[in-house]
């Protein structure tokens, strides 16, 4: 039996994340380097230009690995500089800021919007209350936050997720997977399609379809 519920209110939740309160690269094993972060006028477009320049020549000249792991950092910014000036949101153009940087396959080297940094430096995160997991070619839940608006909804671990706004499920986490940067890790790469889908900004409704 498929059970239709609407997921009401992102709600606000607890992590404890290392942020960049810069909302550029920069390591931590590189002693001493203070970013130099030039103060733009955010009312304009010229902010992305000096955002997409800064994160570029700081990886190019202070990334620990002067081979880039063999990656071809300008190769990178051919690929990807076109798609970030040409990002429909602020949020996209962060978001393929942080895909440029993800061809180092560097869980360490990320790029953070101003609305991102603000959230980790208050510890804080927005999400369903709920988790999931691709099991057996289904969309597993397996775990349900008891305040949560899916749990009052009904929604309990070991219920698969048939539909997301109306597209199958499995299909929409599996175009997301393919869509979200690259990391150290495959797991990295799961766990941040699986953020695109339990995440967002507070009162946003999603709308999905379980089966018991």
């Amino acid at each position: 039996m498929r059970t239709p519920f609407l997921l009401f209110c992102l709600s606000l939740v607890s992590a404890c994340t290392i942020l960049d309160p810069h909302n550029i690269v920069g390591r931590t094993a590189v002693p001493g380097f203070t970013p130099n972060v030039p103060v733009v006028d955010t009312n304009s477009t010229a902010w992305k230009r000096e955002a997409f320049e800064q994160v570029w020549n700081t990886v190019n000249e202070k990334y620990y690995d002067p081979a880039f792991g063999g990656v071809n950092w300008r190769d990178a910014r051919s690929k990807y500089e076109a798609q970030i000036f040409a990002a429909e949101s602020d949020d996209r153009y962060w978001e393929l800021l942080d895909q440029m940087t993800g061809v180092l396959k560097d869980s360490h080297t990320r790029v953070h919007s101003a609305k991102q940094a603000a959230q980790q430096r208050n510890q804080e995160a927005h999400s369903l209350g709920l988790g999931f997991l691709e099991i057996n070619g289904a969309l597993v839940v397996t775990s349900v936050h008891a305040e949560s608006d899916p749990w009052w909804a009904g929604v309990r671990a070991g219920m698969t997720i048939k539909l997301i706004e109306g597209e199958p499920a499995l299909a929409r986490y599996r175009r997301l997977l393919d869509e979200v940067r690259e990391s150290s890790t495959p797991w990295a790469r799961t766990r941040g399609a699986i953020r695109k889908i339990t995440a967002g900004d507070p009162d946003t409704v999603v709308n999905m379809t379980f089966t018991r």
